[in-house]
């Protein structure tokens, strides 16, 4: 009996990722199980350098930043990431919250920063919240050049944290640079 290969899916979107880069292992743990209860998938990362050595910027989904590694540290890595031209929303989470680092990282263009600890439910909005915001850009990139995959936000919502009162409450404070 002859069997056949399953038809290749073209433009299938590809499964986002919950990238975590922080130099502190039981943090690092401690992430990477609240996130898959939710569903995503997660690659942890000890170090930037770490995280480039098997990152593509084709991979969707966000990152979860720590400013203060070892090495090229998290400012590093996201200039690295503007020089390879990757969309990846960047959400930091640092014991360092000063007003000059949250600056610098939210011009570099960080998605949200928030100072450790911070509230599981409303991290975990934020990084559903960026990964939307990452496929949004990835099918207007798709339009404009289609040699980037497509990534459809329809399977992204599914994760909510309850009820629109609780969605409401979301809120965030994040200091403003005054000219």
């Amino acid at each position: 009996m002859l069997f056949r290969s399953p038809p290749l899916i073209r433009n299938r979107p590809a499964t986002p990722t919950v990238f975590i880069v922080d130099g502190h292992s039981g943090i690092r743990d401690s992430l990477r199980f609240l996130i898959r209860a939710e569903g995503w998938n997660v690659e942890a990362y000890f170090s930037a350098e770490d995280f480039l050595h098997t990152y593509a910027s084709s991979s969707p989904g966000c990152l979860i930043l720590e400013l203060d590694l070892p090495g090229m540290g998290g400012l590093g890595l996201q200039q690295r990431l503007i020089q390879m031209d990757s969309s990846l929303p960047a959400i930091i989470l640092t014991v360092r919250g000063n007003v000059a680092n949250v600056v610098k990282s939210l011009h570099s263009g960080a998605f949200d920063h928030f100072e450790k600890p911070v509230e599981p439910a409303l991290l975990l909005g934020r990084i559903r919240d960026a990964i939307q915001e990452d496929a949004r850009r990835r099918e207007t990139e798709a339009v404009v050049s289609p040699s980037r995959p497509a990534v459809s936000s329809d399977h992204l919502i599914d994760r909510s944290l309850g009820d629109a009162q609780e969605s409401d409450q979301l809120s965030l404070h994040i200091p403003v640079p005054v000219s």
